[in-house]
């Protein structure tokens, strides 16, 4: 797969998980994470994010592969409405 092709699924339900995932997550030193910090991660602008996050946008499958790794979670979990909050310390 291209880093570059879609990863199929809705995106508005992949959106409003990965802003639930920036939102309940912190990072190693407890501090919360911010969308800075996920989007540079990614290496997007920030107005790709920020369309990623309203479902306006879809993910690509490297950039969900990126968010997998960032939160330690694995795709099913990403395409869940909600997830464990012991999971949720990545960065």
């Amino acid at each position: 797969m291209g880093d570059n092709e879609i990863f199929p699924t809705n995106k508005k339900l992949i959106g409003n998980k990965v802003k639930w995932l920036r939102k309940n997550a912190v990072n190693q030193i407890n501090n919360k994470i911010t969308p800075e910090d996920v989007y540079s991660f990614l290496d997007i602008s920030k107005s790709s994010y920020y369309s990623i996050e309203r479902g306006a946008k879809e993910l690509t499958f490297s950039q969900a592969y990126k968010i997998c790794c960032l939160y330690s979670i694995t795709f099913p979990e990403l395409l869940t409405p909600t997830i464990s909050s012991d999971k949720t310390n990545g960065l």
